[in-house]
């Protein structure tokens, strides 16, 4: 079981649920559901769905990864600065 606090707070709210209705799982992410229907229907839903007798689903393991990765800083594009090679930091 993924200990993540992620995955703690959705099995808080949905307790003992794999697998989690689409519309629940964009609700979760802050999506209007019009726009939750619009992202799964164009492909571009952050998070893979599954078609499961009819309806689409999301594992909560792959929400909650998701989620978790939200947080975490990219890094910036192009070169790297003089600084970022000398082991400063930017923007000093």
């Amino acid at each position: 079981m993924p200990t993540s606090p992620a995955f703690a707070y959705l099995e808080s709210i949905f307790p003992g649920m794999a697998l989690l209705p689409v519309l629940e799982a964009g609700q979760c992410l802050s999506y209007a559901p019009q726009t939750i229907k619009n992202k799964v229907h164009n492909g571009t839903f952050p998070v893979k769905t599954i078609l499961v007798g009819g309806k689409r689903v999301v594992k909560k393991t792959d929400l909650a990864y998701y989620i978790d990765g939200l947080g975490q800083d990219r890094p910036r594009r192009g070169r790297r600065t003089k600084a970022e090679l000398l082991g400063g930091s930017v923007g000093q």
